[in-house]
């Protein structure tokens, strides 16, 4: 049986065959080069979207942002690889052309790379193509569609209100300029400064006729007997009489006039408190259609790209390296031990023909 493996003499066996590592790496690195030269290249375009949160939100809140935060945003990666999305931008980009059969799963699968970064809140958009100015066209694009498809989802909810209280809000408005006009027509068609005046008039009139009475009825007591003077007496009472009848006339033609316009004032006041509130729930809802949601910017639309990022020659080659010394190792070690099993028996028997010392 073989014994354990010597590190030193394995060494020298490889460094006495050192041709074999050698010619495997040369030989990888060409081909490697050769392949890589060969195949066909490919362009990476990046465009990047900011995640802002909700405009209004406590600036606290969006500096300390929680991991649990950061990792409902990767529902935006959905957003902007929703397949409606792309198949519309490879319509619109002509691809399909290039590979009339292959499915859009299949060149999203091909093309198209959204990824979060850890801990940020970048939206980050790949697409590569053999052509750098059509994968750079085709990523900025997917990039502005996503902005927009965010701003138009985060809208629809608040912007179902906002036609409620715009509604709302011509029904308050026609309320008020209905209760102004009311309000108004009293003040000019049914006004209670002539029944004040005339209440003072008549209360004047009364005032000179009570006097006059009390000075006839005076007369009358110290010459009873003189029949004008009696009718005098008559005709004060009678003036006075119809004074009080024309005064309590005007009274309740004062406090129903006084009545309208109190309540008219009400209605007035009423329907100014409910526009105003009718106004306050559309500026509500206006403002909700901005608010709602967090607000995607885009930062970077990248450009064109110069360098292929397929295929990467240095990383080949050095991933070729690694593999071929890998691969000389492994075979030089198994013929190391192979050869090392075919000399024990050899070994061991020039030990026994061999005398005791």
């Amino acid at each position: 049986m073989a014994g354990p493996l010597d590190p030193s003499e394995f060494l020298s066996y490889v460094r006495a065959r050192w041709r074999v590592p050698a010619g495997a790496s040369a030989l990888a690195v060409g081909l490697t080069v050769l392949v890589s030269l060969l195949l066909p290249k490919q362009y990476t375009a990046t465009a990047r979207i900011l995640i802002e949160p909700p405009a209004g939100s406590d600036v606290r809140a969006s500096v300390a942002v929680s991991p649990i935060y950061l990792e409902s945003l990767r529902t935006y990666e959905h957003l902007a690889s929703s397949d409606h999305l792309f198949q519309q931008a490879i319509d619109r980009f002509g691809l399909r052309a290039a590979a009339p059969s292959r499915s859009t799963e299949s060149w999203k699968r091909r093309i198209l790379e959204v990824e979060i970064p850890r801990n940020t809140r970048i939206l980050e958009i790949r697409v590569t193509l053999r052509d750098p100015r059509k994968a750079h066209e085709l990523a900025r694009h997917l990039a502005t569609e996503t902005v927009a498809m965010s701003r138009t989802g985060s809208r629809a909810g608040a912007a179902e209100h906002l036609p409620a209280a715009e509604q709302q809000r011509a029904a308050a408005r026609t309320a008020r300029e209905r209760a102004e006009a009311v309000w108004s027509n009293l003040a000019r068609q049914r006004p209670t400064a002539p029944v004040e005046a005339e209440l003072e008039s008549l209360a004047a009139r009364r005032f000179t006729l009570e006097r006059a009475l009390a000075s006839a009825e005076a007369a009358h007591a110290e010459n009873p007997g003189r029949t004008e003077l009696e009718a005098r007496v008559g005709y004060y009472r009678r003036e006075l009489a119809r004074i009080e009848e024309e005064a309590a006339r005007q009274q309740r033609l004062l406090a129903v006039r006084r009545a309208e316009r109190e309540q008219a004032e009400v209605e007035r006041k009423l329907a100014e408190s409910a526009y105003e509130a009718a106004e306050a729930g559309v500026r509500e809802a206006r403002a909700m259609v901005g608010l709602r949601g967090e607000r995607l910017t885009m930062i970077d639309p990248g450009i064109v790209p110069e360098k292929p990022s397929f295929p990467n020659v240095p990383v080949n080659v050095l991933a070729a390296l690694l593999a071929s010394q890998a691969f000389s190792l492994l075979y030089l070690a198994a013929r190391f031990g192979s050869e090392a099993r075919r000399r024990a028996p050899r070994t061991a028997a020039l030990r026994l023909a061999a005398p005791d010392g």
